[in-house]
């Protein structure tokens, strides 16, 4: 009896602990880049408009996936135990930063962003770069990836 009567108060215990890492996040704030307007949602989340017609977006669920602003045309970073390091070139994705890039760079014809997404063993990786047209939105992607067969594979690689 006491269990039930306390399931309730440990249940909405519970839902704020989730609600904790959005509510860090709920003031959003857009950022206008040429034509483009970008809203920063959370650490691993990004939403990229053009008017009111969506062109882009990240939305990160796996815990070992990372949104990275880059910030050089060729990023450093170290790779371990399946997160990436930021060397130079790489910005964490987050307003402030999104700011900062947009004062340094004032005739910024792409932005671009890298993300990582690997699997809880680090077994498997891909690495991507967006790069996206802040005049139409359009963007390229180039992708790595790469997967440890540790026991081999009994199909073709090809």
């Amino acid at each position: 009896m006491t269990i039930a009567l306390h399931l309730p108060l440990l249940m909405k215990r519970f839902i704020l602990l989730l609600l904790i890492p959005t509510l860090a996040f709920a003031s959003k704030d857009t950022i206008q880049f040429k034509n483009l307007s970008i809203t920063v949602i959370s650490e691993e989340q990004v939403e990229v408009y053009l008017g009111e017609e969506h062109k882009f977006s990240v939305d990160c669920i796996n815990m070992l996936c990372q949104v990275f602003l880059v910030t050089h045309p060729t990023p450093e970073y170290d790779f371990s135990d399946g997160a990436i390091t930021p060397i130079s070139g790489l910005l964490p994705l987050s307003t402030e930063n999104l700011k900062s890039w947009k004062a340094r760079n004032l005739n910024h014809g792409e932005i671009e962003f890298l993300v990582k997404n690997s699997n809880y063993s680090s077994t498997w990786s891909r690495t991507s770069r967006f790069k996206i047209n802040t005049e139409n939105g359009a963007y390229y992607v180039y992708t790595t990836e790469w997967d440890w067969m540790r026991y081999g594979s009994s199909v073709p690689a090809n």
